[in-house]
This record gives C-alpha cells, sequence and structure tokens, in this order.
C-alpha cells in the first residue's frame, strides 16, 4: 500500500494497480491510497478500511480479466447498501471520465446555445451525460439482478459464511450461467470441473 494522489481523480479514493513485470504467470499488486489518508482515516464520502477492503477485492481478482462483476463484488465489502447497489455503476475509470467530459461539454453547448445559433443536432447532444448515466444504471440494475439471483441460488448450496467467498471466486460467464441453471445443474458443473482453479475451491469453499 502506498499513499499518493498521483493519477487519482478527485471522486476517486484509491486504485490498485497491477504489475505482471512481462511475466503474465508472474503478477503483484499495488494499492494506492489518497495521502490525507496517512493521517486520517475518514474523508467526505470515503473510509480508509472501505477503501482498502474495495482495493484488496481487485487484487485478489488479479489473475481474472472479468469487468461484468469485478466492481460488483468489491463493492461487496462495502457496509452501506447504497454503495453496495450503485457503487459499480461504472465498470472501468474510462466510463466515468466519459461522463464528467460529457457534463462538460453539455455546459459548453448550452452556454453557446445563448449567443449562437447552432444546429438542434447539438442540442440533443447537450443530453448526452444524462442518456450515458440513464444507459449505465439500466445496465447496472440488469446486472445486480443477475448477482443476486446467483447468490440465492447458491444460498441452497452452501452455508451463508461460504456464499461470497465462493462467487467471490467465479468467472462472469459463471456467475451468468449459476443464475439461470438448476441447482442440480450448478451442483453437476462443481462436481465435474476439473480445472486447477476448481479444484481449489472445492478443497477451500466448499
Amino acid at each position: 500500500v502506498f499513499y499518493s494522489d498521483k493519477n487519482l481523480p478527485f471522486w476517486q479514493g484509491g486504485a490498485t494497480w497491477v504489475d505482471s513485470s512481462g511475466d503474465a504467470l508472474v503478477q503483484s499488486s499495488f494499492i494506492q491510497i489518497k495521502k490525507r489518508f496517512q493521517k486520517e482515516k475518514y474523508l467526505p464520502f470515503y473510509k480508509k478500511q472501505e477503501i482498502l477492503l474495495h482495493e484488496m477485492s481487485h487484487g485478489i481478482r488479479m489473475a481474472f480479466t472479468e469487468p461484468r462483476f469485478e466492481e460488483v463484488l468489491a463493492y461487496r465489502t462495502s457496509r452501506s447498501s447504497f454503495r453496495r447497489f450503485f457503487g459499480p455503476v461504472f465498470r472501468t475509470s474510462k466510463e466515468s471520465y466519459l461522463v464528467v467530459i460529457s457534463f462538460l461539454l453539455s455546459f459548453l453547448l448550452q452556454v453557446g446555445f445563448l449567443f449562437y445559433s447552432w444546429p438542434d443536432l447539438l442540442y440533443i447532444l447537450s443530453f448526452l451525460p444524462f442518456a450515458l448515466i440513464g444507459f449505465y444504471l439500466c445496465r447496472l440494475c440488469f446486472t445486480q439482478r443477475i448477482f443476486l439471483k446467483c447468490l440465492q441460488k447458491m444460498e441452497n448450496l452452501l452455508p451463508k459464511s461460504k456464499i461470497f467467498p465462493f462467487v467471490f471466486c467465479l468467472t462472469d460467464k459463471e456467475i451468468d450461467m449459476f443464475s439461470k441453471k438448476s441447482l442440480e445443474e450448478i451442483q453437476d458443473y462443481i462436481r465435474e470441473e476439473k480445472s486447477l482453479r476448481w479444484r481449489q475451491i472445492r478443497l477451500s469453499r466448499l
């Protein structure tokens, strides 16, 4: 863990950086959090412990390239039910930057319309940030629905204390698949998978 504000936008409390050093099989991760957390445990909208848990989740899953449920799983470590649901609205930092840029563009267009007679198409573009947010929220609700269905299926197979650790080890495809399959099909899949990851899951999570 290191403390630095470099490359962190004002709305982001921390980040996880993955270093493979040129070898895809050998990876390490580093957690960066805001510099002010060296002296303070709380900042507006942020708690140091919550950010560390969130970023540790990314670090643990660094071997995966599974963007669909990555943030959903990471935000599950939050104590706030609001953040657990709405926190994963952006899957990547690029999406959050896109919304910020679209708001700036919208503001400039609105100011421009006060002085110039621009085409109607530009007026429509001024609503781009709201369209983006609407899209991301709809996508989030759909993603959370699938994730919750997967959790509900696991409630019938595992003790409560083992559900999240188990789901945390799944790929995006498996979370989506488990949300749709019957309990018997899920059990067959778990039993028949031969990969090293699944052998470890069966030994440590079941």
